[in-house]
C-alpha cells in the first residue's frame, strides 16, 4: 500500500511539473541564425549596441563558449546542425556542396525540377531546390508532426539564401528565400503547390525586380564614436555610405545589394507579414519562425571581419531585431515569445591582413596549383589524365571511377604520394586519406575530431586537409572565408530569452550548437529530432523537474 502511495505521489509531481512546463511553452518561437556572426565580433561591438542584440545580451541566457564543431564550417552544415542536433556524419550536409562519384559538383540544397521546381518569373531560371540531401528529420519536422487538431501550427524559414532557409525548414516547414536572379522571394514545389498570396503581394509591393539602386545608410547617422575603430573616414570605404547600382542586364544583378543592410531588412519585413498572417487569428495557434539574415556573410567574404561593412551590418541587425521584437509582441504576449540568437559559423581573416599585422605564418593556399600538381603525380603513376576532379575544402576529390579501376595496392600508393605532396605545402598542418580519418580515434576536445564528424560517405573527398591557423585552401586571390576548425571560425554567439521563464544568466560551460535542437524541442514541448544524441543546453531545464 505504501509503494502505491509513492507511485501516485510521483505521478502527481510529474503532472504538476508538466503543467508548469505547458504554461511556459511559447506560442511563437523565433530562432535567428545570423550567417557569419562570430562571438568575438559581437563581444567587441557590444558597448555600441542599443537594440535587440543588446537586449538579449543583457536580459537573456548568454552562452559565452558556444561552438559550431566543424572542421570546415559552412552555411549549409551549420544550419543543418542547429536544426537537427546531429553532426554531418549523420545529417549528411558536409558542406555547401561537394563532388559526386561522377565528378560533378553537387549543391547541397539542389533537387530535380520535376519534383522541386523553384517558382520563378522566367522559364530560363528553372531549377529545383529542397532538403533532398538532408538525411534526418529536424526540430521543424518534429514541431509539425506533433501538431494538435485544436490548434494550427506553422513553421516558416526566411532567408536571403536558399540553403539557410531549406536546412532549417527541413521536410515539413516552409522555406522562403530571395532569388538573386529575379529579385523575388520564392520557394519551391517541394513545399508549396503555389506561392502564398501574401508573399506574392509582398513581392509586388517591394518591386525589387525594378530596383535600380540602393544606398548604404549607416546605422548611426549622427554619431561617430561607434565607428571610431576605423582610422579612415568609414564613408569612403568600399560600398559603405555609397549608392550601389543594380544592373538588370547581368545574370545575378543583386550581388552587391545582398551585401547591404537593405537586404537583411527585407528578411524582417517579410517576417512581420508572415506573423500577421498566421498568429493574429486563433489564440491557440503556434509558430516556429526561423530568421536567417545573411548579408553579413556576403559582405564578410569580400571585406573581412574587421571592415566597417561588418561593423555597420551588425549595428543595423541590432536595430532591426529591436523593431521586429517590439512589433510582434504587440500581437503575441511577451511571455509567449521565445527568442534564440546564434550563428552558423564565425569569420576568418584575410591571410594578407594577418601577415601585415605580423602573423607571418598566415597564407592563401591556391587550390588550382595543388590540383595541377596532383594531376601530374596521378598521370605519372597511373597514366590517367584529370584524376583529381576538384578541391573543395577540406576535401580533395579524385575521379572515383578511375581510382576504382586501379588495383588496391596501386590505389593506396597513389593516395599516399598525393597525401605526402599536400602535407609538404606551407600552411598545411595535417592530411588524412578518407580511410585513415574514418578509422582514427580522437579525444573529445581534439580539433581533428571536427573533421571526422563532418564525414559522410560519398560526399567527402579521398583526401581531407587541415590547414594551419589563418591559412586556407581557396581558388580566390582576394577576400576571406571560414574554412578551419579554429576559434575565429567556430566560436559563435548563443543567447536564449523568454520573459519570466528564461532570462538573465551567463553560462561559461563549453557547449555546441548541436544542443540547440533538443533544447528547442524541450522548450516547445515536442519530441527531439530522431537522430540527436545531444544534451540540453545548461540552465534550461529546472533542476527540480522530476520528469526530465
Amino acid at each position: 500500500m505504501e509503494s502505491i502511495k509513492k507511485v501516485i505521489f510521483f505521478c502527481m509531481i510529474c503532472a504538476c511539473s508538466s503543467a508548469l512546463i505547458a504554461q511556459r511553452i511559447p506560442r511563437l518561437a523565433i530562432i535567428m541564425v545570423v550567417d557569419q556572426l562570430s562571438y568575438a565580433k559581437l563581444k567587441e561591438l557590444k558597448p555600441y549596441l542599443t537594440g535587440g542584440l543588446h537586449n538579449i545580451l543583457e536580459r537573456g541566457i548568454v552562452y559565452h563558449n558556444a561552438y559550431q564543431p566543424h572542421g570546415m564550417p559552412a552555411t549549409a552544415t551549420g544550419h543543418s546542425a542547429i536544426s537537427s542536433g546531429t553532426f554531418a556524419h549523420t545529417h549528411g550536409i558536409t558542406g555547401n556542396g561537394w563532388y559526386n562519384d561522377e565528378g560533378k559538383k553537387v549543391v547541397s540544397d539542389d533537387d530535380s525540377t520535376e519534383r522541386a521546381a523553384v517558382f520563378a518569373t522566367n522559364s530560363m531560371h528553372d531549377y529545383g531546390k529542397s532538403s533532398h540531401y538532408l538525411m534526418v528529420d529536424n526540430v521543424t519536422d518534429q514541431f509539425m508532426l506533433s501538431a494538435q487538431p485544436y490548434a494550427k501550427r506553422t513553421s516558416y524559414s526566411i532567408s536571403l539564401k536558399s540553403r539557410a532557409a531549406i536546412f532549417t525548414a527541413g521536410k515539413l516547414g516552409k522555406p522562403l528565400w530571395f532569388d538573386p536572379q529575379t529579385g523575388w522571394f520564392t520557394s519551391s514545389k517541394a513545399y508549396f503547390d503555389k506561392l502564398p498570396a501574401w508573399l506574392i503581394r509582398f513581392n509586388k509591393k517591394k518591386q525589387l525586380n525594378k530596383l535600380e539602386s540602393v544606398t548604404w545608410e549607416r546605422a548611426f547617422k549622427a554619431r561617430d564614436y561607434p565607428y571610431r575603430m576605423f582610422s579612415r573616414n568609414p564613408e569612403t570605404i568600399g560600398l559603405f555610405g555609397k549608392t550601389i547600382p543594380i544592373d538588370h542586364t547581368v545574370t545575378r544583378p543583386y550581388e552587391h545589394f545582398l551585401q547591404t543592410p537593405a537586404a537583411n531588412k527585407l528578411v524582417f519585413e517579410l517576417a512581420r507579414i508572415c506573423v500577421d498572417e498566421h498568429m493574429t487569428k486563433n489564440p491557440n495557434d503556434q509558430m516556429l519562425l526561423w530568421l536567417c539574415p545573411s548579408s553579413l556573410d556576403r559582405a564578410g567574404h569580400e571585406f573581412g571581419p574587421d571592415s566597417v561593412h561588418i561593423t555597420d551590418l551588425i549595428y543595423h541587425l541590432d536595430l532591426e531585431l529591436y523593431r521586429f521584437y517590439n512589433y510582434i509582441t504587440k500581437h503575441v504576449r511577451k511571455k509567449e515569445v521565445l527568442l534564440i540568437v546564434t550563428a552558423d559559423h564565425g569569420m576568418g581573416y584575410p591571410p594578407e591582413e594577418m601577415h601585415a599585422k605580423g602573423y607571418t605564418n598566415a597564407r592563401r593556399i591556391m587550390t588550382n596549383n595543388i590540383q595541377q600538381e596532383l594531376n601530374k603525380i596521378a598521370h605519372k603513376e597511373t597514366g590517367y589524365n584529370n584524376m583529381i576532379v576538384g578541391i573543395k575544402a577540406p576535401s580533395i576529390y579524385f575521379d572515383t571511377k578511375k581510382l576504382n579501376k586501379l588495383p588496391k595496392h596501386s590505389r593506396d600508393e597513389l593516395l599516399q604520394k598525393c597525401k605526402a605532396y599536400v602535407a609538404l605545402q606551407p600552411g598545411i598542418k595535417r592530411v588524412w586519406t578518407y580511410d585513415e580519418l574514418y578509422n582514427s580515434f580522437f579525444e573529445d576536445a581534439a580539433l581533428s575530431l571536427y573533421f571526422k564528424n563532418q564525414m559522410y560517405h560519398g560526399r567527402c573527398g579521398q583526401l581531407i586537409v587541415q590547414p594551419d591557423p589563418y591559412c586556407f585552401l581557396t581558388q580566390h586571390e582576394q577576400g576571406t572565408s571560414h574554412k578551419s576548425p579554429y576559434n575565429y571560425d567556430t566560436h559563435v554567439p548563443l543567447m536564449i530569452y523568454q520573459t519570466a521563464s528564461h532570462e538573465r544568466a551567463s553560462i561559461f560551460d563549453r557547449v555546441t550548437c548541436l544542443q540547440c535542437a533538443p533544447t528547442i524541442a524541450y522548450l516547445l514541448g515536442i519530441p527531439k529530432p530522431s537522430a540527436t544524441t545531444q544534451a540540453l543546453l545548461p540552465g534550461i531545464a529546472p533542476t527540480n523537474d522530476p520528469c526530465f
